[in-house]
């Protein structure tokens, strides 16, 4: 069998890994990793599963089978720590679950990872949601400046355009003004001059 149709490990893929399986267990129906192969080997209620292995060797494997999840527990050798205990914050086997974490507040690592990247995708989402509100009320905000500068200038054009009015209706007015005080002069210097011939004739008489 080519690696390329090696069949990926079902185990793994619970988990949301990929891993090249190494054989298959008949009596799980299940394609199994390295990894997961030695685990099935030591559990009691897999140890004499038949195994029908698809490569020959795991050396023929493209990859390393770590499974990125997994460790061996260190007071129980053949047990991996697959368990989360909140209490304590760390990682146990179901043996240290059973002995020492009773009444603690534990539950299944993939469960606990599971609910972290749903925890993180929320939190993802919030904060795009945030970060589009946010654009939102910016171009709200740019869009209200830009209104109420347009209003200014629009004020300040009526401004001009009346002081203008204004200016040109006191310009008129002045030269109205000043046309009625010259003809007025006129008039007083036409009347004065000519009482002034009159007078001058009288005396010559």
């Amino acid at each position: 069998m080519s690696a390329t149709t090696i069949p990926l490990c079902n185990v793994c893929l619970e988990d949301e890994w990929e891993q090249q399986s190494i054989c298959k267990c008949n009596d799980c129906n299940k394609h199994l990793c390295e990894y997961h192969t030695g685990i099935h080997k030591k559990r009691p209620a897999t140890k004499d599963h038949t195994l029908e292995y698809t490569i020959s060797s795991p050396s023929t494997l493209q990859q390393q089978c770590i499974h990125p999840l997994h460790y061996y527990c260190q007071e129980h050798k053949d047990q991996i720590t697959d368990i989360k205990c909140h209490t304590c914050k760390m990682l146990i086997c179901p043996k240290c679950a059973f002995l020492n974490h009773k009444q603690h507040d534990a539950a299944l690592l993939k469960d606990c990872i599971k609910e972290e990247k749903e925890g993180l995708i929320k939190l993802l989402n919030e904060g795009k949601e945030k970060i589009n509100e946010m654009t939102n009320r910016k171009v709200n905000v740019e869009n209200t400046i830009v209104k109420i500068e347009n209003r200014i200038e629009l004020i300040k054009n009526k401004m001009k355009n009346e002081f203008n009015e204004v200016y040109n209706y006191l310009k008129l007015k002045e030269e109205q003004l000043l046309k009625e005080i010259n003809k007025l002069t006129k008039e007083k210097t036409d009347i004065l001059e000519n009482e002034i011939k009159l007078l001058n004739e009288n005396l010559q008489n």
